[in-house]
């Protein structure tokens, strides 16, 4: 079985005429390692008054990379909490292939950052540069590959057996507010999901049989 938390749909306002974001991403579930392959096409738009030569993005399962990251620093200090021993049962995501439409590379310009608390061992947010500035009412487009694992079911996401709860998986836009910067923090435990409407077309692939639940429309299943 295989629950999909990611395709957040909503009935967008007379102020939301447009979407900001759109997703195409192809996936791939290894049931046995956990593991997932990722190819994700990304049309972002600026809808600002400010030019941006930067992208900012979620890396939301690098929380569970190592008992260092932010998230489980902050897990273990909860009283409320049972810190979880996932041993050798970690998740993360790696960028593995970044481009532009052109086929030009952004690999080179990709760095860590961790606004909130300098940690070096918290990779769950990245910064893009790119090769010039994204004017307002412009629109970039940037292609990934990339790798995920899910951890052992911990905080709303992960495995256990042959259930798959796959929450914030793929690489995923910050919020861009103009003068303010890029709205894009640290995975923190007392903190909830930010991002811009969007729309997402997404192809999975997974073992026969299995049973999807998932938030979006359904437009077609192979056998």
């Amino acid at each position: 079985m295989i629950v999909l938390l990611a395709l957040a749909m909503a009935v967008p306002t007379a102020a939301q005429e447009r979407d900001v974001v759109d997703y195409d991403i192809e996936v791939v579930l290894d049931p046995e390692t956990h593991e997932l392959d990722g190819r994700e096409t990304v049309r972002w738009l600026n809808t600002t008054g400010v030019s941006t030569s930067e992208i900012w993005l979620h890396l939301y399962l690098n929380a569970f990379a190592s008992s260092e990251s932010t998230f489980m620093r902050e897990l273990s200090s909860d009283p409320l909490d049972v810190l979880p021993s996932l041993d050798d049962e970690w998740g993360w995501t790696r960028i593995t292939r970044l481009e532009l439409a052109d086929g030009a590379d952004l690999m080179s310009g990709l760095s860590f950052e961790r606004p909130e608390d300098g940690n070096e061992n918290d990779f769950t947010v990245v910064r893009v540069e790119l090769p010039r500035e994204i004017l307002p009412g412009e629109a970039v487009e940037l292609e990934f590959d990339f790798e995920a694992r899910l951890p052992r079911v911990v905080a709303r996401t992960g495995s256990s057996g042959d259930f798959h709860m796959v929450a914030q998986w793929f690489p995923k836009i910050g919020v861009f507010e103009g003068e303010a910067g890029w709205n894009c923090h640290q995975f923190h435990v007392a903190s909830e999901f930010f991002a811009d409407f969007g729309s997402y077309r997404v192809r999975m692939r997974i073992p026969r049989g299995w049973v999807v639940g998932a938030t979006g429309e359904q437009i077609s299943r192979e056998p």
